[in-house]
């Protein structure tokens, strides 16, 4: 199955020269060189040759290897240079090129992991140990490209919404949507899975972030990144409609949403169970009327 993710784009701007790195080890050692007291600076040389890891000939495992070794440094890189568009005035000035660059670094980021679930789909047997985390990677990539624009209040692209739909999929298609893996990017648990990437950006997307405040979006953020893994998605409607199920269609372009009376039913849905979410939230009110 030949799933619609964002291939193209890491052909779409050729390069002249080899990558500073092949492996985890040298993108590790060639990322401890980066001017992190000049981001923005930074930011253009990880994009170059992130261009030119996507387009050099080498093994999906290698590929996977440099690009975990780049993970930590590109996040500080990019939560400073966000730090230029967040919550300003629109449209953007000055603070444009940052936003752009922003959005551009995160796409070919999680490219290069999409790149990782093209060849797992394609029967490459080098990534199967970590099938659950390449696809979690890419989800959180793409998660992040659309947080960035939340956070500068820019609506993003209806087809990434569509890329998003595509990732989840190949990660149902790999059996490892709901596989648990580590991630030591996330700020208040260090267990994640795909499925949860997914729900977080979601439900992150109904919660009308573009009128939040830089406190509230910090605070939601918190909260999904745990409520998110209670959430599953699934191929049936739940028998049990006391907390009526979230839909998504994964052949549009649009997140989650609760159909209206006689609306017609999408190609692909996936039923999104908040079941778990509801009971950990009566527990926690409960908690705090009892003043804890």
């Amino acid at each position: 199955m030949n799933l619609p993710l964002d291939l193209a784009e890491a052909t779409r701007h050729p390069v002249d020269h080899p990558p500073a790195f092949r492996n985890g080890d040298e993108a590790k050692v060639w990322a401890a060189q980066l001017p992190m007291t000049n981001a923005q600076g930074a930011q253009v040389r990880v994009l170059s040759e992130l261009r030119a890891l996507l387009q050099a000939s080498i093994s999906p495992a290698e590929r996977f290897a440099a690009l975990e070794g780049l993970r930590e440094p590109l996040a500080f890189i990019q939560s400073e240079v966000t730090k230029k568009f967040a919550f300003k005035p629109l449209p953007l000035a000055d603070e444009r090129t940052a936003f752009l660059t922003t959005i551009e670094l995160w796409r070919v980021y999680g490219i290069g992991y999409q790149l990782g679930v093209q060849s797992l789909i394609k029967g490459d047997r080098s990534l199967q140990p970590v099938a659950a985390v390449v696809a979690q990677r890419a989800a959180h990539a793409l998660a992040q490209e659309l947080m960035a624009h939340h956070i500068a209040n820019i609506v993003a692209q209806p087809s990434r919404f569509r890329a998003l739909h595509a990732l989840f999929a190949a990660a149902e298609q790999l059996g490892v949507a709901g596989e648990a893996v580590s991630d030591p990017l996330l700020h208040t648990t260090s267990d994640t899975h795909c499925s949860a990437s997914y729900a977080f950006i979601l439900l992150m997307h109904m919660a009308s972030p573009n009128e939040m405040g830089p406190k509230q979006i910090t605070m939601v953020t918190r909260w999904l990144e745990r409520w998110s893994k209670k959430i599953k998605a699934n191929r049936m409607a739940p028998s049990d409609l006391s907390v009526p199920p979230l839909w998504v269609d994964l052949a549009s372009e649009r997140g989650a949403y609760r159909p209206l009376a006689g609306q017609a039913v999408g190609a692909e849905i996936r039923y999104l169970d908040l079941v778990g979410l509801a009971e950990s939230l009566k527990k926690r009110v409960l908690l705090l009327r009892k003043g804890e």
